[in-house]
């Protein structure tokens, strides 16, 4: 019996004699006396106090006791680890053992628990340390270590129990190994505490990555893997799914947990084996009486695929049926799931009858009671050539959302029929901005310069040319100076009608362009240098245009200018080249007139002068004519 100081008062332990420990919180400082000589009157025990460690340091010495670990600093108590909470425990590096313990069930959301403790033991062992334990070696308890009185001194430990510990191989063994061995041999993780049903040998296991032995037993299925065990209660499995993969050649089978299966300071909610559908197995289960009844609806024998033996015997002994991809959905190639990307990984969706499920990686499954909203996006009406994925976005009622991409075009039709057949809220954001990449914004913006290029000034604009001034304030000057120049010999009905649409053509709006015409070219003269320089896609531009144009009559600016660099992307590297020398020769021009530019600026003032002085006599010029049509009105 021992007396220790823990955070409520003092702690009786006692341990009896078939390695049961029993723990008493909250005695009072001054019971000790009292107890102690009750301990001794009636069981003949002295009653020892054990002093506890408040240092605060970190390394120590581990000593094992029946099933507890006991960490100790300068021969005083630190902690004490029940080793028959652990849930497992693996050599992490060389010199590191990282052991897990299991949640407890009833632990409140907010409340604190220790999950997993990792010591650092270097070094190696020696035959003086360890001992048997059936086929494996484990350290010694505290109470068996061997010390052999015939050493020089008195406690030295002897020079055969001085030998490093070997293997099979005749190599050292590790303090660590040893260390995580006795974890193993001490706690429920390697212990087999039940009588085995069944087993499957090398099980590929895709999340977490790994071929484990799968052991059924009657109230948990244990994972043995070359660096990991797990020993996982059957109460602890939420759910159970099968889906076909769609290349044809494999199955997964999806197992859910809470809580999730802890690997280091990953959590895996899912487990997510991979099976091949062409394998087959024939197995025998060792039933007694007590497990039929409780797994009734297991069978002795089964002869089947081994997908659907182990999803069949998962679903007995857990005792949930298993989800299935719904009927109601195909994809464009026929198959249960899309292929999609999660993120930055690969995955697979798969309509259920009542949720989502995407694998592998991460494992994420959608309920339809929790879908608020489903959006896709990066859809277009306008063109077929330029957008050919598609992305979903699933909208919870929590807050959360889940984005799946890069699925093929085809696939949106069956996809969104399945989720209006299930009464989900359907959103589409149709975006005809998803046509062009992002790295044509600036091919628009570039489009729009030639557009602008049209409507800039003439620089052989002269001002004192009447026939450039009719042009501009009469938009049938043409025609009409055409048919008079060419025959004068037309009817007067034909001079009559000339003479009707000169008078409706000049009204007093005319008189406004006037004024406001030589205004606006005024605001282009203030900039200053040579025409900038075209790029190859311009010269593209100014060719292709017209020809979409005829080919298309009734499409926009928008739409021309979206079509233009769907086809820019497509020209051959050939035709490409042409513009590209178009382009360079321009670059050249550009770059000999700003040089004369900044050193002639002189000149250029002048000749801004003269462009100045000139809507002066055009303003001359039209009113004259102006004036003239007037008195023949009038």
């Amino acid at each position: 019996m021992h007396w220790i100081r823990v955070a409520r008062e003092y702690e009786l332990r006692i341990q009896k004699k078939g390695k049961i420990v029993l723990k008493f919180d909250g005695f009072p400082k001054d019971a000790f006396e009292a107890i102690g000589a009750l301990v001794k009157q009636f069981y003949d025990v002295t009653l020892e106090h054990k002093e506890v460690s408040t240092r605060g340091y970190n390394w120590g010495q581990a000593e094992f006791q029946d099933s507890s670990l006991t960490f100790t600093v300068h021969n005083k108590q630190a902690f004490e680890l029940p080793l028959t909470e652990v849930a497992n425990t693996v050599v992490s590096g060389k010199s590191e053992v990282s052991i897990e313990f299991a949640v407890p069930k009833d632990v409140a959301k907010r409340q604190d628990a220790l999950v997993e403790v990792r010591f650092y033991v270097p070094g190696g062992a020696t035959e003086g340390q360890v001992m048997e334990s059936g086929n494996k070696r484990v350290y010694r308890d505290k109470d068996a270590v061997d010390i052999d009185d015939e050493g020089d001194e008195e406690g030295e430990v002897s020079l055969a129990a001085q030998k490093a510990v070997l293997d099979d191989d005749g190599e050292a063994v590790s303090a660590a190994t040893l260390f995580c061995e006795t974890i193993k041999e001490k706690s429920d993780v390697g212990a087999v505490t039940s009588e085995l049903i069944c087993a499957f040998a090398d099980m590929l296991c895709i999340t977490p990555r790994g071929r484990f032995e799968v052991d059924f037993h009657a109230e948990f299925f244990r994972l043995r893997g070359k660096t990991h065990e797990y020993k996982i209660l059957y109460s602890t499995i939420t759910r159970l799914l099968l889906v076909p993969k769609p290349d044809e050649l494999h199955y997964n089978f999806v197992i859910g947990l809470h809580p999730p299966l802890r690997q280091g300071q990953t959590k895996y909610p899912y487990l997510v084996f991979q099976f091949e559908r062409e394998s087959e197995v024939e197995m025998t289960l060792n039933l007694n009486e007590e497990l039929k009844e409780k797994f009734s609806s297991l069978q002795e024998q089964y002869d089947g695929p081994t997908y659907q033996v182990a999803s069949d015997i998962f679903s007995g002994v857990v005792g949930k049926k298993i989800q299935t991809p719904s009927p109601l959905y195909k994809s464009a190639q026929g198959y249960s799931g899309v292929k999609c990307s999660l993120k930055a990984n690969e995955a697979f969706l798969y309509p259920l009858e009542k949720s989502f499920l995407s694998i592998p990686k991460p494992p994420i499954y959608i309920p339809f009671s929790e879908i608020s909203a489903v959006t896709f996006s990066r859809i277009s009406s306008v063109s077929t050539t330029s957008t050919r994925t598609f992305e979903v976005k699933f909208s919870l009622t929590s807050g959360t959302e889940y984005s799946f991409s890069s699925m093929a075009r085809e696939e949106h039709g069956p996809l969104e029929a399945f989720c209006r057949n299930k009464k989900i809220s359907v959103l589409n954001e149709i975006g005809d901005d998803g046509l062009v990449v992002n790295d044509d914004r600036r091919k628009k913006v570039d489009y729009k310069d030639v557009l602008d290029e049209s409507e800039s000034e003439d620089e052989d604009f002269v001002a004192g040319s009447d026939s450039d001034v009719n042009e501009e304030f009469n938009e049938d000057y043409s025609s009409n100076s055409e048919d008079g120049s060419g025959s004068e010999s037309g009817s007067d009905a034909g001079s009559d009608d000339e003479e009707k649409e000169v008078k409706k053509t000049i009204p007093k709006k005319h008189k406004k362009e006037t004024k406001d015409a030589p205004k606006k070219r005024q605001k282009k003269e203030k900039k200053e240098g040579p025409k900038r320089a075209m790029t190859s896609f311009l010269y593209f531009c100014r060719d292709y245009r017209g020809k979409i144009k005829e080919k298309n009559p009734g499409m926009s600016l928008g739409e021309i200018g979206k079509e233009l660099g769907i086809q820019w992307k497509n020209v051959s590297a050939e035709e490409k080249q042409i513009y590209e020398d178009l382009a360079n020769q321009d670059k050249e021009r550009y770059q000999r007139e700003l040089k004369e530019f900044k050193s002639g600026g002189a000149v250029k003032k002048e000749k801004q002068e003269e462009k100045k002085a000139a809507p002066k006599k055009a303003d001359v010029k039209s009113e004259e004519f102006v004036v003239s049509d007037d008195d023949d009105d009038f």
